[in-house]
């Protein structure tokens, strides 16, 4: 069936809207080869991370954050707990995990938690990914707007100056596959840290923050290049 731009059917199929049309799907081999390398490499230790048992949970010690880059989850009770224990690494080296239903800020305290262990934790390495482009592309520009300065505290230059140190000199990068090069369209506001095609080496690894979809995290195991 084909769509146009608009996601209307087209004119051909509207003037036979009583044909039989045969659509076929394609099994996406990527998914496929990336769950079958993600089983391989699953040790018992990784397993017992994602279910722990009650008793090998840490204790909980946690300092409170006196500000936030975003202000409203100095208001929110559960985003600033979730963000200090996020920064505090109470569960390490189980997951962190954040649910909820649409609209109750998951986003919002993803990009606050990512911005605190950025700041406080000097030596941190952060991969931030998401199953889609469009998503990841959403996670980047929130790290990437206004640098990581809150609003209304810093002279407009100074502001100006962290955005160009964060992301012009090599602080963050967001990573696309080399197959989208020549029809994925970069957001104007992530160009300067788009880049098509992955390959793992000393210039990756400089970058405190990569942006990238979980199919293309695969290439960062084994150092490989996608």
């Amino acid at each position: 069936m084909k769509i146009d731009q608009q996601g209307q059917k087209s004119e051909k199929i509207k003037r036979n809207c009583g044909s039989k049309f045969l659509a076929e799907f394609t099994l996406d081999k990527t998914t496929l080869s990336c769950s079958r390398l993600a089983v391989r490499d699953c040790s018992q230790e990784v397993i017992s991370r994602f279910f722990p048992i009650i008793e090998a949970l840490p204790k909980e010690n946690v300092s409170q954050l006196k500000s936030t880059y975003d202000k409203s989850i100095l208001t929110n009770k559960e985003q600033l707990q979730a963000v200090q224990h996020i920064l505090a690494g109470t569960s390490h080296p189980y997951p962190y995990i954040l649910f909820g239903p649409p609209g109750t800020g998951k986003t919002v305290t993803l990009v606050e938690s990512i911005k605190q262990v950025y700041s406080k934790v000097r030596d941190s390495k952060i991969i931030v990914t998401a199953q889609s482009n469009l998503a990841t592309d959403n996670l980047a520009q929130r790290l990437v707007k206004n640098g990581f300065i809150p609003k209304g505290t810093w002279p407009f230059l100074l502001l100006k100056l962290y955005h160009v140190i964060f992301v012009i000199l090599g602080n963050i990068i967001r990573v696309y596959s080399k197959t989208l090069e020549s029809s994925y369209n970069i957001p104007a506001d992530l160009k300067k840290i788009g880049k098509f095609g992955l390959e793992y080496d000393r210039k990756m690894s400089k970058y405190r923050i990569i942006c990238l979809t979980l199919t293309m995290c695969t290439a960062l195991v084994g150092n490989r290049s996608i």
